[in-house]
């Protein structure tokens, strides 16, 4: 059974793009990444509460996304899965194997 076999989601993302309001103060907002719609995946919540410390913090992984291939993606990219529907924060991406064969992202479900 190929990888790609079990990728029976598919996801779209955004990244980050700070504006600002009338007042000058920041708002954070996303934008849509050119060619980054219907990117076939398998969506899968975490068993139980994994929690990762990113720098001086600690945050609560709710979902792992993944790939066959290298979406790309950095912390603080937002995926949006229209199945669910549900948005995701991307916390970290990694090489499955360090063969650049699977792919996954750890993620936290957030409101959109």
């Amino acid at each position: 059974m190929s990888l790609e076999s079990l990728l029976t989601h598919s996801v779209s993302f955004q990244r980050k793009s700070p504006t600002r309001d009338a007042s000058g103060g920041a708002v954070e907002g996303y934008t849509a990444v050119t060619g980054s719609a219907d990117i076939p995946c398998l969506v899968q919540a975490s068993s139980g509460t994994a929690t990762r410390t990113l720098g001086q913090r600690q945050v609560v992984i709710t979902h792992a996304v993944y790939f066959a291939a290298d979406p790309g993606w950095v912390r603080g990219d937002r995926i949006y899965w229209a199945e669910g529907p549900m948005y995701f924060t991307v916390h970290g991406v990694e090489d499955m194997g360090g063969q650049a064969r699977a792919w996954r992202a750890e993620c936290t479900k957030v409101e959109a």
